[in-house]
C-alpha cells in the first residue's frame, strides 16, 4: 500500500448487514451527496476471513489517515477493523446517524486531525442517546416550577 496519508481522508463504514449503507443514504438525504465514502457490509454467509480480504482490497486506494466507523464493539466488523487501526486508519465503534453526519461535516471543515475528531465524535455519540420521556418530564417540571 502506498503512503497516501496527505490525501483527503475517506470515511468507511464496516457494519453487520447493510446498516452502513443505510446510514450513508440517510446522511446524504440530510446534507447531499457525500464523496470519499465507502460502505462494507458483513452479510450472514461471509466468514471473518472473507471480510478481512474484502476490507484489505477495498482500502487499497483509501488514504491511511481515513476513518473507519463500525457498529458494535467486539463484533466481527469491529474486530476486523482493529487490524487496520494498526496500519494507520482511525477506527471508531458504535456508529450512528449523528456520528456519521458530524464526521462528514467535521471532515469538510477541518484540518482532518482524526485523533481529535474521534474524541469529538465519541462525545457526539454519547450526547445523541437521550431518554425522551425523562427529558419531557424534566422540561415539564421546569415549567411547573416557574
Amino acid at each position: 500500500m502506498i503512503d497516501n496519508s496527505m490525501e483527503t481522508p475517506w470515511i468507511i463504514t464496516i457494519t453487520h448487514g447493510y446498516l452502513g449503507e443505510e446510514l450513508i443514504r440517510s446522511v446524504e438525504m440530510l446534507i447531499g451527496k457525500m464523496h470519499n465514502v465507502k460502505s462494507i457490509s458483513l452479510v450472514p454467509e461471509m466468514s471473518p476471513e472473507e471480510l478481512i480480504d474484502i476490507v484489505k482490497n477495498d482500502l487499497q486506494d483509501v488514504p491511511r489517515n481515513s476513518l473507519i466507523l463500525t457498529d458494535l464493539f467486539g463484533g466481527t466488523p469491529s474486530n476486523v477493523s482493529s487490524l487496520f487501526a494498526k496500519k494507520g486508519y482511525y477506527v471508531m465503534t458504535g456508529t450512528n446517524l449523528p456520528i456519521l453526519l458530524e464526521a462528514e461535516m467535521y471532515r469538510s471543515n477541518s484540518d482532518n486531525n482524526w485523533e481529535q475528531i474521534v474524541e469529538y465524535l465519541t462525545g457526539i455519540g454519547k450526547e445523541s442517546i437521550i431518554n425522551i420521556n425523562k427529558k419531557i418530564e424534566k422540561n415539564r417540571e421546569g415549567v411547573e416550577n416557574k
